[in-house]
This record gives C-alpha cells, structure tokens and sequence, in this order.
C-alpha cells in the first residue's frame, strides 16, 4: 500500500500512521481495490482518480476506517461491468423512485445516490465484517447524523432488500 501526504503536514502523517496500524490490524484485504491512498488534510474524501482521505477523524479508527472502506468501495463498483451496475440501479430506482439528493440527505446527484445506496450497505457490511456488528452500527449511526443521511439510514432499515440486489447482481466482494 502506497500513502502519500498531500501537504506533508503533522496531522496527515499522524492520519497516515493511523490507517498503516489500521490496515495491519486487521485483515482489509477483501475489501481493498486500490493500493494507492493519499491524506489531504484540506480535501474531501474521495475515489478516484486516487483514493483520497482527510484527517477529520485521527481520533477515531473505526471512523477512519469506515471512510477508507467507503472509498475503496467505489474502486469495487467502478470495476465491475456497466451492465451489471445498470441493472442493480434500475432495481434501485423501482424500489427508491425519489433518492434523496443534496446535501446533507443526499449525493451530488440522482446517479450518485443511486450508487450510495450500494456503496454504503457494502461499507456497513465490510465495517460489520472487520469490527463487529456493535462498531459497525455506531459509525453508520455517526454517519446518518453527518452526511447521506437518508441513505444512511436507508441501508440500516431496508438492509434485506440491498442485501438482495447486490447479491443479484454479484456486486458482494469475494
């Protein structure tokens, strides 16, 4: 795994050592599709082009945790063939016709939604996986009270459904 500072500040690099003792610590490798992070103290955290993750929460591993397995879920999804993504949206969008959009219920856009709704049950999953069921709630609950937080709690309350979809269109990691 190659992290890079984007500032080389002290609390990127105290962000970096955090995520290196995490990915030691457990066992991430069914969850990880990229091998390359940057900490960018002053950014948002993102996918793509690189993975890309703020210092917001040095303070709090599995909250670090659950935003680098959101992002490396993205490199999951991204992989996976348009087909098989279009298909679990169109079952998405029967089931969700209005997905909430807009900050701070919702993504940027319908699509991004969409894509959330798959992405985040796939992050409570993996954190349920790594940490444990009681964790794993407690992030998802710190998450509906921050951002995407209709989606959110959409992922807890109609986990089965998601579950279903996402087992339909083989979009589980291995």
């Amino acid at each position: 795994m190659r992290i890079d500072l984007a500032h080389g500040t002290d609390v990127e690099s105290a962000t970096r050592e955090q995520l290196v003792r995490l990915i030691d610590r457990y066992d991430l490798s069914p969850w990880e599709f990229t091998d390359r992070v940057v900490i960018d103290g002053t950014g948002i955290p993102h996918s793509h082009p690189v993975l890309t993750l703020h210092t917001r929460h040095r303070d709090d591993d599995t909250l670090l945790l659950s935003t680098y397995l959101h992002e490396q879920l993205h490199w999951f999804g991204s992989s996976r063939p348009d087909t098989t993504i279009e298909l679990a949206i169109a079952e998405l969008k029967r089931r969700y016709p209005n997905p909430p959009v807009g900050f701070p219920h919702g993504a940027d856009s319908e699509l991004s939604a969409y894509i959330h709704y798959l992405v985040c049950r796939l992050e409570y999953l993996a954190l349920r996986d790594v940490v444990g069921l009681e964790e794993a709630n407690r992030a998802i609950e710190f998450w509906h009270g921050d951002h995407y937080t209709s989606i959110y709690r959409t992922i807890i309350d109609d986990g089965d459904t998601i579950d279903r979809i996402l087992r339909e269109h083989d979009l589980l990691p291995n």
